[in-house]
């Protein structure tokens, strides 16, 4: 797996997470970077999650409404609009994309934003070995790696990504050692 540099190369599709207050960021650097040519299709993904207000709408039609309006080909864009979670996220995602390319010969680029990206990567990484993984992490202002913690926000956010990336790597849903390694310490203390 590629990790995420400066320097992005070409991917053949570009996965943007849902996640309803944080759709925005994440679809303008979607925009930009199919814009410049950096990702040929967009692939996006999100249901009808927890925080979806209008509880009719799939995240990811939402999501393809917008990049439409900004000129986006429709079929350049491909809909996963079932996924209530991140996992559900990469599982259904990685169903259209096994129907419509060929992994591990693929190149992929993650679109979320940054406080996400680790679980997200270590998500996939588990399921497709072999496979050019690029990430671009999106900054929001609020829930940044650098600021979290100067907003209320950004600390439910990231204590909410710990719990999360604890909880994924405790059912095997990915690997991470470092949380591993953190887990069995305080199980012996």
């Amino acid at each position: 797996m590629k990790e995420e540099t400066s320097e992005i190369i070409p991917c053949d599709v570009g996965i943007v997470f849902g996640g309803i207050s944080m759709i925005p960021y994440r679809l303008k650097e979607t925009e930009k970077l199919y814009k410049a040519g950096l990702i040929e299709k967009i692939l996006v993904t999100g249901g009808i999650g927890r925080l979806n207000i209008d509880r009719v709408t799939p995240e990811a039609i939402k999501m393809a409404k917008f990049l439409m309006e900004k000129h986006i080909p429709q079929n350049d864009i491909l809909l996963e609009p079932n996924a209530k979670n991140t996992y559900e996220n990469l599982k259904y995602s990685l169903e259209i994309l096994k129907g419509n390319y060929t992994l591990p010969n693929s190149k992929l680029m993650l679109i979320t934003l940054d406080f996400h990206m680790k679980r997200c990567r270590k998500l996939m990484e588990k399921e497709l070995k072999g496979t050019t993984l690029w990430s671009k992490a999106v900054k929001d202002g609020k829930t940044d790696l650098e600021n979290w913690q100067e907003t209320l926000l950004g600390k439910r956010v990231i204590y909410q990504e710990a719990l999360l990336l604890s909880y994924y790597v405790k059912h095997n849903s990915m690997n991470d050692f470092s949380l591993e390694v953190a887990r069995r310490k305080r199980m012996t203390k």
